[in-house]
Order: C-alpha cells, then structure tokens, then sequence
C-alpha cells in the first residue's frame, strides 16, 4: 500500500481492527484510519477529481469477471 511506504511503517497498522484505529507515533500522531481517509477524500476527491474512486472502480471492473465492493463511504 502507497500509504505504507511513504511512511514507511508495516501495512499491518493500516489493515488491523484496532491498530488502524490509535494514533501512531510514525503517522505523526495520526490513526492509520485518519491518514486513509485524509488521503482518500482530501487529496483523491477534492484535489485530484471528486469521481477518482469511482474511476479506479470501473477500470478494475473491465479486468475482472467479479468484483465485490464491501465499503463505500460515498454515494458516488
């Protein structure tokens, strides 16, 4: 995960129940959920294009034959 390398921290801390939800000294005093959402929200909807997720999604969808969705935080 790009998340993990840039901080360079295990990708554990960002896929654990619990880890994912206490700061961490390497996040800068962050969660690894804040940082995941600040990335996904602030940079990828509101810098990049409100709709880059949903793009991602397609593109996945036209090289797999199945594909579940289990979280969406937007309508969109």
């Amino acid at each position: 995960m790009l998340l993990a390398y840039i901080f360079e921290v295990d990708i554990d801390i960002f896929n654990d129940r619990d880890l994912k939800e206490k700061p961490h000294d390497d996040l800068l005093g962050k969660s690894p959920r804040d940082v995941m959402q600040s990335f996904g929200v602030e940079w990828g909807r509101k810098l990049i294009h409100p709709d880059i997720w949903v793009k991602r999604v397609e593109n996945l969808i036209d090289h797999y034959l199945r594909l579940v969705l289990s979280d969406v935080r937007f309508d969109n």
